[in-house]
């Protein structure tokens, strides 16, 4: 595949972009209720909250263990525009875990959860693309990719986790005052 096809799909599956596309699903669904049945706009205001919640989680995680572990990119960043010896797509940063892995898987993962089917699974192909395309683009390695891809869905077992526990608890406090 063309460099240019890796470096979009890596763009696509980045933490900004991810970000912004959740907050986007989730404005569209607080805004679809003269759109759809009551029972359908609470199913994507769920799905909504999940997808944002675990993106969050992620790109928190991702940071925090790129600044605990510190693991070394396997690239050279160009720090000038003239560097001879670098890679374009390489961050000054540090690499363990693929932040832009583990918010794909993530995204992913919530949107699995809340549909709740088989058939579905298929979202998880472009986390995958993203995985590989930072791999190709000589930016990660296989570690931290799975390191990244294994943050994404702990992540959004969490954000399920966490809001499982606050609807339990908003049922638990109008019972009490009743």
């Amino acid at each position: 595949m063309d460099v240019l096809l890796w470096a979009t799909v890596s763009s696509v599956g980045s933490p900004g972009v991810l970000f912004l596309l959740s907050v986007v699903f989730f404005a569209i669904a607080e805004e679809m209720e003269r759109h759809v049945t009551p029972r359908k706009r609470e199913r994507w205001r769920k799905a909504s909250k999940l997808i944002l919640l675990s993106v969050m989680i992620s790109m928190v995680l991702s940071l925090t263990l790129k600044a605990v572990v510190m693991h070394p990119r396997p690239c050279a960043p160009c720090l000038w525009p003239y560097s001879a010896d670098c890679n374009p797509y390489c961050l000054a940063d540090y690499s363990f875990p693929s932040g832009h892995a583990a918010v794909a898987f993530a995204a992913a993962a919530a949107a699995y959860a809340s549909i709740g089917r088989k058939k579905y699974a298929v979202l998880f192909v472009l986390p995958a693309l993203v995985g590989l395309s930072r791999i190709f683009l000589g930016v990660h390695t296989v570690w931290d990719v799975l390191g990244g891809a294994a943050l994404g869905l702990v992540s959004a077992d969490v954000a399920e986790l966490i809001l499982d526990y606050k609807r339990r608890g908003k049922a638990i406090k109008q019972r009490h005052r009743r």
